[in-house]
Order: C-alpha cells, then structure tokens, then sequence
C-alpha cells in the first residue's frame, strides 16, 4: 500500500524522540549545578513550594512531570502508530495520516518557537513523514 512506509516511519520518529526526551530528563535530573547562577535556578524552582489546589509543589516539580508527559506521550503516539500502520485499511490510514500532520504540524510550530534543534528536527522529519503518507494515500480516501 503507498504511503504505509511513511507512516511507519513517522511513528518511529516519534517513538525514537519520546526515548530520546526520557533518557534526557533521566540524565538531567541528577547533574549538578556548573555554577553560582545554576544553583540559585536550582533553588528556586526545587525550593519554594506553592499550594495547587490542596497540593504542594514546585515549579521544578511541575516542569519535571510535564517533561515526563512528553515522553510518555511521544512513546505511546509512535507505538500507536506503529500498530496502526499495520492496518490494511489505506483510506483510515490516510485520514490518521492527516491526524497525525495537524498534531505533529501543532507541535513543530510550538518547537520552533520555544525549543531546540533536536526536538525540532524530530518533530519536522515526522511531519514530512505524515504528509507524505497522507499523499501517498490520498488516492485511498476519496475513493
């Protein structure tokens, strides 16, 4: 089926970013500060603690889960992903093609504002994957 092979490949994309952004924050979390400006980051987002609606947390906290949430949710988008590329049904693979490039489109445009090479480069190269495949198919869909 044309496209499928794009589609895999975007969800291999994803899946290896949500890995590549775990193993990251795992590396992160025990680095030590480089310096006096580090360390003075370091305790303001870990030590001062605010009430979040009957719950004690700090920015450092808050940030940590979220970083842990991307992750999880890059992982779980590409197995996702993966298992659905095996289906043999090329108009719900395109229209999930098309799901993927508004979501992943959303995420790149977000990326390019506020984060990085790496994250970006993975989430362009998944969207370019997506489009392709939603091309690819889009024979199948308005069949």
């Amino acid at each position: 089926m044309p496209g499928v092979n794009f589609f895999r490949a975007g969800a291999i994309l994803l899946l290896l970013f949500g890995i590549a952004h775990l193993a990251g924050h795992i590396a992160g979390q025990g680095a030590a500060p480089q310096n006096e400006q580090e360390r003075q980051l370091k305790e303001l987002l870990y030590g001062y603690k605010a009430d979040l609606m009957g719950s004690m947390r700090s920015q450092g906290e808050i940030l940590d889960g979220f970083s842990l949430a991307i992750s999880v949710f890059m992982i779980g988008a590409g197995l996702m992903g993966l298992m659905l590329a095996r289906s043999s049904d090329a108009r719900l693979l395109g229209t999930l093609a098309l799901a993927h490039c508004g979501w992943v489109g959303i995420l790149l445009g977000i990326s390019l504002r506020y984060w990085f090479l790496a994250p970006t480069t993975f989430l362009a190269a998944a969207f370019v994957c997506f489009l392709a495949s939603a091309a690819r198919l889009k024979g199948a869909r308005s069949a």
